[in-house]
C-alpha cells in the first residue's frame, strides 16, 4: 500500500527526467512494489544500486535527497563554511548525477570543487586532501555491472567515511522528502555562484608527481626493454597511467584500442572486475601479438588493478594476494638494499589478505597492522598513525581484492601508483632474467605454498537477509575441534572481541583459525544478499595446498547450508 502511495506521488512530481517518466508509466504492480517499497540505504561506501525510477534505485531524485541529507548533517554539526569535492567516472548518467549534486550543494551554500572531466577515484581522494574539504563525493559504481551507479563519500582525511559518520548522515537523509524539502538551484546559476570552482589541470600534475615520488628503482624502466599491454576497460585510467608510465621511461606500452576510451555502455567487456578473466580477453590477444611481458587491467574508476604475466606462450593471472606479496617483498628488499628502509616500517592489510605478507614483513622487521575488510579501515589506520605521531613509517597497504597503496597523498586504493610499481618490479626482475611467476614461486618455496580462495553464497527471496543472520548465528555458536585434519585453534567474533581495539570496530565477522596459519573468515556482503568466506591455507607443496583447499571449501559450503 505504501509503495503504491509513493508511486502515485512520483507520477505526479517526477517530471524532469524524460527517461524516468517513461519508465514510471510502464511499471506493473510487482515492479511498483520492488521499486518503491524501500529507500536506498546509506553506508560507509555511500550508496551503490541499479539506476532507474523509484525510491530504491539511483536517479536524480534519490541523488538530490542524499545530498540534501548530507548538507543538513553539516549544518547541524559544523561551525563555519562547508566544502566539498566532486568527481565522476564515465558510467551512464555519472556526469548528470554529479551536476545534480552540485545544484543541491551550492543551493545549501556549500563550496564545491568540481572535476568537470572523468577522474579516477584515487584522484578524488587526493583533491579532498588538497583542498581540505569536509566531504568528497565520487559518482561511480566501481566494477559493478553497467546498470549500476553509486555515490561514494570521503571524509576530510581523504578516506571513505566511517561507520559512525555514515550512520549520522543517514539519520539526516531519512528526514528528507524526495520533492518538497530539498534546496536546489539551476546548474548554470550554481557554476556562476561564489560556491563553485573548477579543479584545474595543475592538480592533475601534482597528483602525478606524488605518484611518481613513490618509485623505488627510479630508472629501471628506462634501462629494461619491458613490454606492457594495458586496458583501462573504457574507464578513467588511461590518461593518468599512460602519463606516469611514459614519464618513468616505459617505451613499449600498448593500449587495447577497443577499450581505450570511455564508453558508458562498456560494450567490449561485460565483467568490469579486473580480477575476472573476461576483463583480459582482448588484452591477451594484443599481448600475444606484441609478445608482451605483462598485462595490466584497471576497473572503470581506476582504483583496482589486475595483472597477467607471460608464461611461455600463454598468460597467467596473478591473484590480488600474489600481487600484494610480490609488491611487499619488492618494496622491503629494495629499500633495505638502498638503505632507505625505516627502522619502524609499517604495512597495513585487511584481515582477509594473505598471511604470507606477515612472514615477508617479519624477515625485514616490518610491523604488519591488520584491519577489517574495506580500504576505509586502511585509510583510518594511516590517519591514526599520523595523529599519534609515533616514530614509525607507513610503507605499503593492500587488500586481496586487487587494491594497493604506497604513500599518504591519497587514502584509498590507487591503481595508478600500483601500475607504476608493478611495471617497475617486473622490469627489475626481468633485468635479472626472472619473471613475476619465477618470483612468486621463489616466495612460495621460502615461506610455504600459500593458497587463498573466496567463496560467495548468494541467497534469494524476501527472507534472504533473515536467513543470512541465522547462518551467521549458527556459525557463531558452532563447536569445532578440527577441520580436514587441521587442529582448530580459536574462533574470533568481531561483534564481541577487540571491543577496545581501534583497529577493529564492532563488525559482523567471524574468524576461524587453524594450525599452520590456516583461516576461514566469514562475513555478510555489504551490498548484496550474500555471505562471503575467505579461506587461507598453507601447504608444503602446491599439490598439498590445493588438495587441502578443496577439503576446506567443501566444509565451508556445508556451513552455509546448516
Amino acid at each position: 500500500m505504501l509503495a503504491k502511495k509513493h508511486y502515485d506521488l512520483w507520477l505526479k512530481m517526477a517530471k524532469e527526467d524524460i527517461d524516468l517518466v517513461s519508465e514510471l508509466r510502464g511499471l506493473n504492480k510487482n515492479d511498483i512494489n520492488l521499486r518503491f517499497s524501500e529507500n536506498l540505504n546509506f553506508g560507509t561506501a555511500g550508496i551503490r544500486a541499479i539506476m532507474g525510477v523509484g525510491t530504491g534505485r539511483i536517479n536524480i531524485y534519490t541523488i538530490r535527497r542524499i545530498t540534501q541529507g548530507l548538507c543538513n548533517y553539516f549544518k547541524k554539526n559544523k561551525k563555519g563554511d562547508t566544502t566539498a569535492t566532486i568527481a565522476f567516472d564515465p558510467r551512464n548518467k555519472s556526469k548528470i548525477f554529479a551536476q545534480e549534486t552540485v545544484r543541491v550543494l551550492c543551493a545549501n551554500s556549500v563550496k564545491v570543487f568540481f572535476n568537470d572531466e572523468i577522474r579516477p577515484t584515487p584522484f578524488l581522494s587526493f583533491c579532498v586532501r588538497k583542498f581540505t574539504c569536509d566531504i568528497g563525493i565520487m559518482i561511480t559504481a566501481s566494477h559493478n555491472p553497467i546498470q549500476y551507479n553509486g555515490y561514494k563519500c570521503y571524509g576530510t582525511d581523504g578516506s571513505q567515511i566511517t561507520d559512525s559518520l555514515a550512520s549520522k548522515i543517514y539519520d539526516e537523509i531519512k528526514n528528507v522528502d524526495f520533492f518538497e524539502t530539498i534546496k536546489i538551484m539551476n546548474f548554470k546559476d550554481a557554476i556562476n555562484s561564489k560556491y563553485f570552482e573548477i579543479v584545474n589541470k595543475d592538480c592533475c600534475k601534482e597528483y602525478i608527481e606524488c605518484v611518481e615520488n613513490q618509485s623505488i628503482n627510479k630508472d629501471v624502466l628506462k634501462k629494461t626493454n619491458l613490454k606492457v599491454v594495458y586496458t583501462p576497460l573504457n574507464g578513467c585510467g588511461l590518461k593518468f597511467i599512460k602519463k606516469v608510465l611514459k614519464n618513468k621511461g616505459l617505451e613499449n606500452l600498448f593500449i587495447v584500442e577497443e577499450q581505450k576510451y570511455p564508453d558508458s555502455e562498456f560494450k567490449t567487456c561485460k565483467n568490469l572486475n579486473p580480477e575476472s578473466e573476461d576483463a583480459f580477453s582482448l588484452a591477451v590477444l594484443l599481448a600475444k601479438k606484441k609478445n608482451a611481458d605483462l598485462i595490466l587491467a584497471t576497473d572503470p574508476d581506476s582504483d583496482r588493478i589486475g595483472v597477467k604475466i607471460k608464461n611461455n606462450k600463454d598468460f597467467i593471472t596473478l591473484t590480488g594476494n600474489q600481487i600484494g606479496a610480490l609488491m611487499l617483498n619488492y618494496i622491503l628488499k629494495s629499500r633495505r638494499k638502498m638503505g632507505t628502509l625505516p627502522k619502524k616500517a609499517i604495512v597495513i592489510k585487511s584481515i582477509v589478505s594473505t598471511p604470507m605478507a606477515d612472514l615477508i614483513a617479519a624477515k625485514y622487521d616490518c610491523k604488519v597492522i591488520d584491519v577489517l575488510t574495506g580500504f576505509k579501515y586502511i585509510g583510518k589506520q594511516i590517519l591514526h598513525l599520523e595523529l599519534e605521531k609515533k616514530e614509525s613509517d607507513f610503507l605499503f597497504a593492500f587488500e586481496e581484492s586487487c587494491g594497493y597503496l604506497l604513500g599518504t597523498y591519497v587514502r584509498d586504493k590507487d591503481a595508478v601508483v600500483a601500475s607504476m610499481i608493478i611495471c617497475e618490479m617486473s622490469a627489475y626482475y626481468k633485468s635479472k632474467g626472472q619473471t613475476l611467476i619465477d618470483k612468486i614461486n621463489h616466495l612460495y618455496r621460502k615461506y610455504g605454498f600459500h593458497i587463498e580462495k573466496t567463496i560467495s553464497y548468494k541467497l534469494l527471496g524476501n527472507n534472504a537477509n533473515n536467513r543470512i543472520k541465522e547462518i551467521m548465528e549458527t556459525i557463531r555458536n558452532l563447536s569445532i575441534k578440527e577441520i580436514c585434519g587441521r587442529k582448530f585453534i580459536e574462533k574470533i567474533d568481531f561483534l564481541k572481541e577487540y571491543r577496545n581495539n581501534s583497529n577493529f570496530p564492532k563488525s559482523n565477522v567471524i574468524m576461524l583459525k587453524f594450525e599452520d596459519n590456516g583461516k576461514i573468515i566469514i562475513r555478510p556482503s555489504g551490498t548484496e544478499s550474500k555471505i562471503k568466506a575467505y579461506i587461507m591455507l598453507r601447504g608444503k607443496t602446491f599439490k598439498d595446498a590445493s588438495k587441502l583447499m578443496k577439503e576446506f571449501q567443501n566444509f565451508t559450503e556445508t556451513l552455509f547450508k546448516l
